[in-house]
């Protein structure tokens, strides 16, 4: 008998149990002021930079769990989740992520956090190599500096804009707070 062929990777589990979050729109294309008043544009080329650190740094254990916060902390009290995957679409980063946090996960199913903040800039290893851009953690925030970040249409019941659409007009404190950078390894 195989005793395995009922077996479920842990990642199957967690989706089973609603801990999960996939297609979770984190960052796009276009020009942002960040809080500190800088002015950065991101390219589909920068996009795609993040997503090949994120899994080579992931892959090669040098940056495998990646934060979700509540906010712009660095406190580890703050980590409500965890990235486990991250890819671009279109003119979006999207990022599949693990609640380790049963309230924040409550907190996020009944609405209460639907802003975000990508944490993204430039990371040297151990060894001197440096990697731009890395997604370094994502954070629940107020009012974004990204416009357009829509939660996807699913069992939230929101709906997913085009690249054309975006949330406020204002300029917003707090967000990617570092610009890309042509170096990679």
């Amino acid at each position: 008998t195989d005793s395995n062929k009922f077996a479920f990777a842990e990642g199957d589990l967690l989706q089973a149990a609603g801990l999960i979050e996939r297609d979770v729109k984190i960052f796009r294309v276009g020009k942002f002021t960040d809080s500190s008043g800088r002015v950065s544009e991101w390219t589909h080329d920068d996009l795609d930079r993040a997503v090949q650190n994120f899994r080579d740094l992931r892959e090669r254990n040098i940056l495998p769990n990646i934060p979700v916060r509540r906010d712009h902390t660095a406190s580890i009290k703050d980590v409500v989740g965890y990235f486990t995957h991250a890819k671009r679409e279109g003119d979006f980063l999207l990022a599949d992520f693990e609640w380790v946090d049963e309230s924040a996960k409550l907190s996020w199913d009944r609405k209460q956090l639907r802003n975000r903040s990508l944490e993204i800039g430039s990371y040297t290893d151990n060894e001197g190599s440096k990697y731009s851009p890395v997604i370094l953690g994502l954070a629940f925030v107020d009012l974004p500096a990204v416009e357009g970040l829509y939660r996807i249409a699913d069992h939230h019941g929101d709906t997913m804009p085009t690249s054309e659409e975006t949330t406020m007009e204002t300029t917003p404190e707090g967000a990617a707070e570092v610009t890309p950078e042509e170096e990679t390894p």
